[in-house]
């Protein structure tokens, strides 16, 4: 059950973040076009806490120093937990409580499909050229992997599910016709993993202007990263 946020709203760290030249670079970057906001991504079951706090705060912080038109989504990782339709009606009044009402719910289970479609695709492309394609190893995945320009992308799990990277790939592929700029505020950890999706979109020829608003929990610190 979600409960009520327990924590202070963080709204100093957009604001810091978004003074002086940064601000402008911003600016600059996204002009008059309409925006494609993602902030409090969860897991199916998880509690909000600090991350979805100063996520959310940073968003309403940002639409809020925009005259841009906005798009709001979140995303639920529900693949290995499922999610039932109360919990999710729950956790977008928590989000509307905290000034975040999302005009899009993305649910993670979803984008299994497209996320094979964009495999098949980068299958087709690179069939013929046998040294892009390697074993990943880690943690976390031990499966098929593609070199990029950030590095191995790993493709599938050892189970054979679609990578993070790959979901991430095709959900881009989803806000990108929601509007024109994917706005996509995460936890710092998140970094390289987003290095790596940019290049998958990138391997399969899409050109998505993506850009990354990465934070440390608890931290005054904002990282603006545009993708070109």
């Amino acid at each position: 059950m979600i409960g009520p946020c327990k924590f202070p709203r963080h709204r100093r760290f957009a604001r810091a973040f978004f003074i002086g030249k940064m601000n402008k670079e911003f600016e600059a970057h996204i002009g008059n076009k309409k925006l494609v906001i993602e902030a409090g991504h969860i897991q199916a079951k998880q509690t909000p806490g600090v991350e979805q706090t100063q996520g959310v705060g940073i968003a309403v912080d940002i639409l809020s120093m925009t005259r841009n038109t906005a798009h709001k989504t979140v995303l639920i990782d529900d693949r290995k937990t499922l999610v039932k339709s109360g919990e999710i009606t729950a956790y977008i009044r928590w989000l509307v409580d905290n000034g975040y009402k999302p005009d899009t719910v993305f649910l993670e289970s979803e984008l299994t499909k497209p996320a094979l479609e964009l495999l098949h695709e980068l299958q087709e492309k690179y069939s013929w050229d046998f040294s892009t394609h390697v074993p990943t190893r880690g943690r976390r995945y031990r499966g098929e992997g593609i070199r990029t320009s950030a590095g191995t992308a790993p493709l599938l799990t050892s189970s054979g599910e679609p990578s993070v990277e790959l979901m991430d790939a095709a959900l881009y592929r989803e806000k990108s016709l929601l509007g024109d700029i994917p706005v996509t505020i995460l936890p710092e950890h998140y970094r390289g993993e987003q290095r790596k999706t940019m290049a998958l979109l990138k391997k399969v020829g899409e050109n998505i202007p993506v850009t990354n608003v990465f934070f440390k929990p608890g931290q005054e610190v904002v990282l603006f990263k545009a993708n070109k």
